[in-house]
């Protein structure tokens, strides 16, 4: 015999000028456009927004190490100097949209 049951599922959204800013930067590290990017997410979907910021900005960190590698072995010294600041360049904005990313979206709770 089945039973009735009642659930709950929560959502996390953010103030509109943190919902701005947390699309802004996911956007800009991962293929997503800005139409597509939800302000109301279960937990389930915010774990899997996150993942999926994250997986993309370890991409990025891969490729910089590629460039970097194929800059070193050139033997061009300028060009590689060029590759190195802006990788370094590259490198700090990619620590600061993390950092900001992930107090946005942190959350505490079960998925």
């Amino acid at each position: 015999m089945f039973t009735q049951k009642t659930t709950t599922i929560r959502t996390y959204h953010l103030n509109r000028s943190d919902f701005k800013e947390m699309r802004d930067i996911y956007c800009k590290w991962t293929p997503n456009s800005h139409d597509r990017v939800k302000n109301e997410l279960t937990a389930a979907q915010l774990f899997e927004m996150r993942s999926e910021f994250f997986k993309a900005i370890t991409h990025h960190i891969n490729l910089n190490s590629i460039a970097l590698d194929t800059a070193h072995k050139s033997g061009d010294a300028e060009n590689a100097v060029r590759v190195i600041q802006a990788l370094l360049e590259k490198t700090e904005e990619l620590e600061k949209d993390f950092g900001k990313f992930d107090s946005l979206t942190d959350y505490d709770g079960a998925i």
